[in-house]
């Protein structure tokens, strides 16, 4: 199961358009994309107050949630998140820095 994992984050690397959706016990877990300027993963977990948490991962930390869970490879414009009823890509949210996004330990690529 690593191998297949370690197969798919590196897919997803190569795919920066790319995110995968995991699933624990029927239900959405996490949302994972690999984020080039910092050369790390981000995962975002949406909480039940509707804030989304992101926090910037390296690839090994990831390799247990992908590999023994079941997950969705999908388009970027494919996750979204509700605010106030309305669906709004979950990407978009962090790319912009919305109010309801909840940065765990983010690291700005240094120049």
């Amino acid at each position: 199961m690593t191998q297949i994992a370690a197969d798919q984050l590196t897919h997803l690397k190569e795919r920066a358009d790319r995110t995968i959706i995991v699933h624990k016990n029927g239900d959405l877990e996490a949302y994972i994309r690999y984020e080039p300027p910092i050369d790390m993963f981000e995962i975002a977990r949406t909480t039940p107050t509707g804030k989304i948490e992101v926090e910037a991962v390296e690839q090994r930390s990831l390799l247990g949630l992908v590999g023994e869970n079941p997950v969705d490879l999908k388009p970027l414009t494919k996750t979204y998140h509700s605010i106030d009823g309305e669906r709004v890509h979950l990407w978009k949210l962090v790319d912009d820095r919305h109010d309801c996004v909840l940065y765990v330990n983010r690291q700005e690529a240094t120049e």
